[in-house]
């Protein structure tokens, strides 16, 4: 009679923490400054379609002068990109039983799938959609955020010790 049994847990966070063998305080420094890198990257993008010169055409920048609240669509990338590194690094620096699975599908999906696809929809939203574009990937955004924080809310109250 054969017994079935459960597969092996894969590794968690803190195993892989220790086996990488990054200092403590490096990982308060990444995350320290990993969501300001994106947001200020947001806010450059945004300077960039709005002011500069060398960049953009007169009709890019006339474009978004007139509907400067388009550039709410670039901001929300990187608020949504902030959000996304700091559940990262929460999980990193205080949830050290929770699976590694979960980290790695955060990058996997959260930044390549979504995140990376959505940095080159937003500025083009910006310049050249319509207002009911930027209105909808702002309600995108908006609902990524909110699933990111219960996502992080769900991982600190299931795997805190």
């Amino acid at each position: 009679m054969r017994i079935l049994s459960a597969p092996a847990p894969g590794p968690t966070v803190g195993e892989v923490n220790a086996k990488s063998l990054v200092p403590r305080a490096a990982m308060w420094v990444v995350a320290a400054f990993l969501p300001c890198f994106s947001i200020c990257g947001a806010a450059a993008i945004c300077y960039c379609l709005s002011y500069d010169e060398y960049v953009f055409s007169e009709s890019v920048r006339n474009s978004v002068r007139s509907d400067p609240w388009r550039l709410a669509a670039v901001m929300m990338w990187g608020i949504y990109m902030a959000v996304l590194s700091a559940v990262m690094m929460y999980m990193h620096l205080f949830l050290p039983s929770a699976p590694f699975a979960v980290r790695k599908a955060l990058v996997d999906v959260g930044a390549t799938w979504i995140g990376l696809p959505l940095s080159w929809v937003a500025p083009l939203v910006a310049c050249f959609g319509y207002n009911w574009m930027a209105v909808a990937l702002v309600c995108v955004f908006l609902a990524l955020i909110a699933a990111l924080l219960a996502l992080g809310a769900w991982l600190s109250r299931t795997y805190n010790n």
